[in-house]
Protein backbone atom coordinates (compact mmCIF):
# COMPACT_ATOMS: atom_id res chain seq x y z
CA UNK A 1 0.00 0.00 0.00
CA UNK A 2 1.03 3.30 -0.70
CA UNK A 3 2.51 5.36 2.40
CA UNK A 4 1.06 8.54 1.70
CA UNK A 5 -2.67 9.40 0.63
CA UNK A 6 -2.39 11.97 -2.14
CA UNK A 7 -6.27 13.59 -3.17
CA UNK A 8 -6.89 14.60 -5.78
CA UNK A 9 -6.33 15.16 -8.98
CA UNK A 10 -9.13 18.09 -9.99
CA UNK A 11 -9.29 18.01 -14.36
CA UNK A 12 -11.96 19.34 -16.33
CA UNK A 13 -12.27 18.71 -20.01
CA UNK A 14 -14.57 20.57 -21.98
CA UNK A 15 -15.36 20.73 -26.21
CA UNK A 16 -14.17 23.89 -27.82
CA UNK A 17 -14.90 23.02 -31.36
CA UNK A 18 -13.19 20.00 -32.44
CA UNK A 19 -10.50 20.78 -29.17
CA UNK A 20 -10.33 19.47 -25.69
CA UNK A 21 -9.21 22.02 -23.27
CA UNK A 22 -7.72 20.38 -20.74
CA UNK A 23 -7.07 22.42 -16.68
CA UNK A 24 -5.62 20.21 -14.46
CA UNK A 25 -5.55 21.44 -10.75
CA UNK A 26 -2.97 19.42 -8.54
CA UNK A 27 -4.88 19.37 -4.67
CA UNK A 28 -2.63 17.43 -2.01
CA UNK A 29 -3.73 16.25 1.22
CA UNK A 30 -1.18 14.19 3.05
CA UNK A 31 -1.88 11.18 5.77
CA UNK A 32 1.22 9.57 7.24
CA UNK A 33 3.76 12.12 5.21
CA UNK A 34 2.97 14.96 7.58
CA UNK A 35 6.57 14.90 8.89
CA UNK A 36 8.71 15.26 5.86
CA UNK A 37 9.49 18.90 5.52
CA UNK A 38 9.73 20.21 1.76
CA UNK A 39 13.40 19.72 0.30
CA UNK A 40 15.36 22.79 0.47
CA UNK A 41 17.14 21.36 -2.30
CA UNK A 42 16.87 22.11 -6.41
CA UNK A 43 13.62 20.74 -7.19
CA UNK A 44 15.20 18.53 -10.21
CA UNK A 45 18.64 17.54 -7.66
CA UNK A 46 16.77 15.94 -4.92
CA UNK A 47 18.72 13.89 -2.97
CA UNK A 48 17.98 10.06 -2.56
CA UNK A 49 19.09 10.36 0.66
CA UNK A 50 15.30 10.16 3.16
CA UNK A 51 14.63 6.63 4.36
CA UNK A 52 11.71 5.30 2.82
CA UNK A 53 10.72 5.02 -1.00
CA UNK A 54 7.47 6.60 0.16
CA UNK A 55 9.20 10.18 1.26
CA UNK A 56 11.21 9.71 -2.70
CA UNK A 57 8.31 9.52 -3.87
CA UNK A 58 6.50 12.63 -2.35
CA UNK A 59 9.69 14.65 -3.09
CA UNK A 60 9.43 13.80 -6.70
CA UNK A 61 5.91 14.89 -6.88
CA UNK A 62 6.59 17.82 -5.24
CA UNK A 63 9.14 18.32 -7.85
CA UNK A 64 6.74 17.46 -10.59
CA UNK A 65 4.36 20.31 -8.84
CA UNK A 66 7.08 22.71 -9.26
CA UNK A 67 7.82 22.39 -12.80
CA UNK A 68 4.24 22.10 -13.43
CA UNK A 69 3.83 25.81 -12.37
CA UNK A 70 7.06 26.92 -14.61
CA UNK A 71 5.13 25.02 -17.09
CA UNK A 72 7.49 22.81 -17.66
CA UNK A 73 5.26 19.88 -18.42
CA UNK A 74 8.02 17.23 -20.05
CA UNK A 75 10.67 17.75 -16.78
CA UNK A 76 7.08 17.45 -14.26
CA UNK A 77 6.26 14.18 -16.43
CA UNK A 78 9.94 12.59 -15.75
CA UNK A 79 9.84 13.31 -12.05
CA UNK A 80 5.91 11.74 -12.01
CA UNK A 81 7.74 8.62 -13.71
CA UNK A 82 10.55 8.93 -11.01
CA UNK A 83 8.15 9.26 -8.17
CA UNK A 84 6.31 6.06 -9.66
CA UNK A 85 9.39 4.20 -9.46
CA UNK A 86 9.74 4.46 -6.11
CA UNK A 87 5.84 3.79 -5.31
CA UNK A 88 4.86 1.46 -7.78
CA UNK A 89 1.49 0.85 -6.49
CA UNK A 90 0.08 4.53 -6.65
CA UNK A 91 -2.96 4.76 -8.80
CA UNK A 92 -3.05 8.40 -7.82
CA UNK A 93 0.55 9.30 -9.32
CA UNK A 94 -0.32 7.20 -12.77
CA UNK A 95 -3.23 9.02 -13.35
CA UNK A 96 -1.20 12.29 -12.69
CA UNK A 97 1.22 11.33 -15.73
CA UNK A 98 -1.28 10.12 -17.96
CA UNK A 99 -2.88 13.50 -17.77
CA UNK A 100 0.11 15.37 -18.64
CA UNK A 101 0.93 12.62 -21.26
CA UNK A 102 -2.67 13.91 -22.96
CA UNK A 103 -1.40 17.34 -22.35
CA UNK A 104 1.63 16.79 -24.65
CA UNK A 105 -0.35 14.69 -26.95
CA UNK A 106 0.67 11.32 -26.47
CA UNK A 107 -2.49 8.91 -25.71
CA UNK A 108 -1.04 5.65 -26.60
CA UNK A 109 1.31 6.53 -23.68
CA UNK A 110 -1.02 7.89 -21.54
CA UNK A 111 -3.65 5.14 -21.95
CA UNK A 112 -1.16 2.46 -21.37
CA UNK A 113 -1.03 4.00 -17.91
CA UNK A 114 -4.97 3.97 -17.01
CA UNK A 115 -4.99 0.61 -18.42
CA UNK A 116 -2.40 -0.29 -15.66
CA UNK A 117 -4.41 1.61 -12.73
CA UNK A 118 -7.87 -0.43 -14.04
CA UNK A 119 -6.51 -3.75 -13.26
CA UNK A 120 -5.44 -2.81 -9.84
CA UNK A 121 -8.45 -0.61 -9.41
CA UNK A 122 -11.23 -1.72 -12.03
CA UNK A 123 -13.83 0.90 -10.63
CA UNK A 124 -11.54 3.77 -10.45
CA UNK A 125 -14.22 6.43 -12.05
CA UNK A 126 -11.31 9.08 -13.09
CA UNK A 127 -9.22 6.27 -14.64
CA UNK A 128 -12.65 4.83 -16.67
CA UNK A 129 -13.77 8.65 -17.96
CA UNK A 130 -10.15 8.77 -19.23
CA UNK A 131 -10.00 5.57 -21.06
CA UNK A 132 -13.43 6.11 -22.22
CA UNK A 133 -12.61 9.63 -24.55
CA UNK A 134 -8.77 8.18 -25.29
CA UNK A 135 -11.05 5.15 -26.81
CA UNK A 136 -13.63 7.66 -28.52
CA UNK A 137 -10.79 9.83 -29.75
CA UNK A 138 -9.66 6.83 -31.47
CA UNK A 139 -13.12 5.74 -32.34
CA UNK A 140 -13.14 2.62 -30.53
CA UNK A 141 -16.87 3.28 -29.25
CA UNK A 142 -17.76 -0.24 -28.16
CA UNK A 143 -14.50 -0.11 -25.82
CA UNK A 144 -15.44 3.82 -25.26
CA UNK A 145 -19.05 2.60 -24.17
CA UNK A 146 -17.52 -0.59 -22.12
CA UNK A 147 -15.71 1.37 -19.67
CA UNK A 148 -18.61 4.64 -19.66
CA UNK A 149 -21.21 2.14 -18.63
CA UNK A 150 -19.22 0.71 -15.88
CA UNK A 151 -18.77 4.32 -14.61
CA UNK A 152 -22.08 5.15 -14.70
CA UNK A 153 -23.20 1.91 -13.18
CA UNK A 154 -21.97 3.46 -9.99
CA UNK A 155 -24.47 6.76 -10.08
CA UNK A 156 -21.45 9.05 -10.06
CA UNK A 157 -21.89 12.54 -9.69
CA UNK A 158 -19.19 13.38 -12.15
CA UNK A 159 -21.60 15.11 -14.95
CA UNK A 160 -18.67 14.36 -17.64
CA UNK A 161 -19.64 10.79 -17.64
CA UNK A 162 -23.16 10.90 -18.49
CA UNK A 163 -21.99 14.03 -21.38
CA UNK A 164 -19.33 11.69 -22.98
CA UNK A 165 -21.33 8.49 -22.88
CA UNK A 166 -24.63 10.35 -24.04
CA UNK A 167 -22.51 12.03 -27.09
CA UNK A 168 -21.40 8.66 -28.03
CA UNK A 169 -24.60 6.94 -28.01
CA UNK A 170 -25.78 10.40 -29.92
CA UNK A 171 -23.29 10.47 -32.84
CA UNK A 172 -24.02 6.67 -33.11
CA UNK A 173 -27.82 7.89 -33.98
CA UNK A 174 -28.88 5.43 -31.23
CA UNK A 175 -31.55 7.81 -29.68
CA UNK A 176 -33.16 5.03 -26.85
CA UNK A 177 -29.40 4.95 -25.32
CA UNK A 178 -28.86 8.83 -25.39
CA UNK A 179 -32.27 8.82 -23.39
CA UNK A 180 -31.68 6.16 -21.13
CA UNK A 181 -27.91 7.90 -19.94
CA UNK A 182 -29.20 11.32 -19.28
CA UNK A 183 -32.42 9.85 -18.14
CA UNK A 184 -30.02 8.85 -15.41
CA UNK A 185 -28.16 12.04 -15.16
CA UNK A 186 -31.28 13.97 -13.93
CA UNK A 187 -31.88 11.20 -11.56
CA UNK A 188 -28.54 11.55 -10.37
CA UNK A 189 -28.04 15.28 -11.20
CA UNK A 190 -31.29 16.83 -10.35
CA UNK A 191 -29.31 19.92 -10.17
CA UNK A 192 -27.91 20.38 -13.20
CA UNK A 193 -29.45 22.10 -16.16
CA UNK A 194 -27.18 20.57 -18.47
CA UNK A 195 -28.86 17.07 -17.25
CA UNK A 196 -32.09 18.57 -18.32
CA UNK A 197 -31.41 20.21 -21.39
CA UNK A 198 -29.83 17.14 -23.23
CA UNK A 199 -32.61 14.75 -21.83
CA UNK A 200 -34.69 17.03 -23.10
CA UNK A 201 -33.13 16.95 -26.54
CA UNK A 202 -33.18 13.38 -26.70
CA UNK A 203 -36.71 12.90 -25.80
CA UNK A 204 -36.96 15.76 -28.73
CA UNK A 205 -34.95 13.42 -31.24
CA UNK A 206 -37.36 10.04 -29.93
CA UNK A 207 -40.46 11.80 -30.42
CA UNK A 208 -41.13 12.48 -27.03
CA UNK A 209 -42.66 16.25 -27.32
CA UNK A 210 -44.32 16.46 -24.06
CA UNK A 211 -41.60 14.91 -21.69
CA UNK A 212 -39.09 17.01 -24.29
CA UNK A 213 -40.98 20.30 -23.39
CA UNK A 214 -40.77 19.58 -19.15
CA UNK A 215 -37.71 19.37 -19.42
CA UNK A 216 -36.35 21.59 -21.10
CA UNK A 217 -38.48 24.22 -18.85
CA UNK A 218 -36.72 22.55 -16.19
CA UNK A 219 -33.40 23.52 -17.61
CA UNK A 220 -34.67 26.88 -18.04
CA UNK A 221 -35.78 27.13 -14.53
CA UNK A 222 -32.29 25.95 -13.14
CA UNK A 223 -31.03 28.50 -15.33
CA UNK A 224 -32.85 31.27 -17.06
CA UNK A 225 -29.49 32.46 -19.47
CA UNK A 226 -29.64 29.45 -21.82
CA UNK A 227 -30.55 30.36 -24.92
CA UNK A 228 -30.00 26.50 -26.48
CA UNK A 229 -33.33 25.20 -24.34
CA UNK A 230 -35.28 28.31 -26.16
CA UNK A 231 -34.57 26.98 -29.31
CA UNK A 232 -35.51 23.10 -28.79
CA UNK A 233 -38.78 24.72 -27.29
CA UNK A 234 -39.39 26.65 -30.47
CA UNK A 235 -38.74 23.56 -32.68
CA UNK A 236 -41.38 22.12 -30.20
CA UNK A 237 -43.54 24.88 -30.42
CA UNK A 238 -43.54 25.19 -34.24
CA UNK A 239 -44.70 21.73 -34.71
CA UNK A 240 -47.85 22.14 -32.48
CA UNK A 241 -48.51 25.21 -34.26
CA UNK A 242 -48.48 27.40 -30.66
CA UNK A 243 -48.12 30.57 -31.68
CA UNK A 244 -48.72 31.98 -28.35
CA UNK A 245 -46.04 29.86 -26.64
CA UNK A 246 -43.42 30.78 -29.27
CA UNK A 247 -44.39 34.22 -28.60
CA UNK A 248 -43.77 33.97 -24.85
CA UNK A 249 -40.45 32.15 -25.84
CA UNK A 250 -38.77 35.76 -26.83
CA UNK A 251 -40.18 37.39 -23.93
Amino acid sequence: ASTYNLKSTIYNMRYIGNNIIITIMLSIFLAGCQSLAPSTAPQTEIKESRTGAGAKAYHYFLAAQQKLKQGDVNEAIWLLNKASAYDKGSCYLKLETANLLLVTKKPDEALALIEEVLERDPENLKALVAAGRIYQQRDESDKAKTVLERAMATDPPDQNIYLLLGRIYWDAGDISDTVRVFEKMVGNLSYSYAAYFFYGKALLAAGKLDLAERALLKSLDLEPSLTEPRMELLNIYQTRNQADKITGIYE
